[in-house]
């Protein structure tokens, strides 16, 4: 039986695919890398993956996290306000 591909777009509009099981697998996979095995109580570090497509219309993106909704979104919102304030930067080359 061949095995499914993880689509990390599946739930953007337009794109069909499961949903849930291949994003609660990575996420699983990226906490234990961070944070070791079983010990969700005692977690030192905290992650949000965001994946979206390039040029494909309007910018939409999913996110895999182990952090609740409301700690993402205060993160993002302290990340952009660090983004806008910085100078335009380069990258290295």
């Amino acid at each position: 039986m061949e095995r499914a591909r993880f689509d990390p777009f599946a739930t953007l509009p337009g794109r069909s695919g499961y949903r849930g099981n291949g994003q609660e697998r990575t996420r699983k996979l990226i906490d234990e890398l961070f944070n070791g095995e079983g010990h969700a109580r005692r977690r030192k570090v905290g992650f949000v993956l965001m994946v979206f497509p390039f040029g494909e219309g309007p910018c939409r993106a999913n996110y895999i996290s182990n952090a609740a909704p409301a700690d993402v979104v205060a993160l993002l919102k302290e990340q952009l306000a660090r983004f806008e304030g910085q100078a335009d930067q380069k990258g290295r080359t």
